[in-house]
């Protein structure tokens, strides 16, 4: 919980330094969902009893706490939200009902954000794959990405994941301003 409150306390002067230089940009922190936010290791465990699409539709995968606090704070501080996946489009539905399950809240409205004082925390976007894309998600992330920033309504703040496809890409380059966060995940890796 400590880490996760300076986390917070860092990527919020960091974001004032941009927004000053940004004018209307918004600052946004992008996070990847499985092993990330949600965590699946009751699929993990035992993939025979759950497949991974019969696992996504159920939308049982519980919260990773300490990345719960981290995404509370950061929406309590003002920041724009976004979740880039590499999930399939077909499964927003349930991926949307398992992250509010779990108390990421919802897609925000076009009458609030989470940067909203007024509003429960919800986030700005959901990025999935379309059907057919097979892409690797070292290419399909930073893509995703690309497409969120390319309206100028937000500035990358901070990348959180736990795969280096998740924190890799343009924007992300040394020297960048940018904060990427690589989580352990001792179970896969993916390129």
């Amino acid at each position: 919980m400590a880490a996760a409150a300076a986390t917070s306390v860092t990527l919020t002067a960091a974001s004032q330094q941009q927004l000053q230089q940004q004018g209307e940009a918004r600052p946004l922190v992008v996070f990847d969902i499985d092993e990330t936010l949600l965590s699946n290791m009751p699929q993990i465990l035992d993939p025979e009893a759950w497949p991974w699409e019969q696992w996504v539709a159920a939308a049982q995968a519980e919260p990773l706490q300490p990345m719960l606090a981290l995404y509370t704070a950061l929406c309590s501080h003002g920041y724009s939200i976004a979740l880039v996946t590499g999930r399939h489009e077909a499964s927003r539905n349930s991926t949307m009902a398992n992250l509010q399950r779990a108390g990421y809240g919802a897609l925000c409205s076009k009458h609030s954000s989470s940067s909203s004082a007024y509003v429960p925390c919800c986030y700005d976007a959901l990025l999935m794959r379309p059907a057919n894309d097979t892409r690797l998600a070292s290419v399909y992330k930073p893509w995703a990405r690309a497409q969120l920033l390319a309206g100028g309504r937000y500035v990358l703040a901070a990348l959180l994941g736990d795969q280096f496809s998740d924190i890799n890409g343009p924007g992300i380059e040394a020297g960048s301003e940018v904060q990427a966060y690589k989580l352990p995940n001792p179970f896969y890796f993916i390129l």
